[in-house]
């Protein structure tokens, strides 16, 4: 359902930028600017959340001295590799 609320924003603003495009040029770039900061701040809210969840788990684990930041970069070499 994410997706499908990001994909309509993006595209509303696409066609925002378009109908912006026939009256004036140069505005249809900060639309454009515009939309595409919104997403980001929209998509990196949730970010804050995943964030403390690994702070939360690496406090927890002390003792056995795993880091969250540890646990990302195993993340992400997973990913990667």
């Amino acid at each position: 359902m994410l997706v499908f609320k990001i994909a309509l924003i993006g595209i509303a603003g696409a066609m925002l930028a378009m109908v912006t495009k026939q009256f004036k040029p140069e505005y249809s770039t900060l639309v454009l600017l515009a939309v595409c900061l919104f997403l980001i701040g929209y998509l990196t809210s949730n970010l804050k959340e995943v964030l403390n969840k690994l702070l939360n788990f690496s406090k927890k684990e002390a003792g056995t001295k795993v880091l969250a930041s540890q646990l990302f970069l195993d993340c992400r070499a997973r990913r990667s590799g």
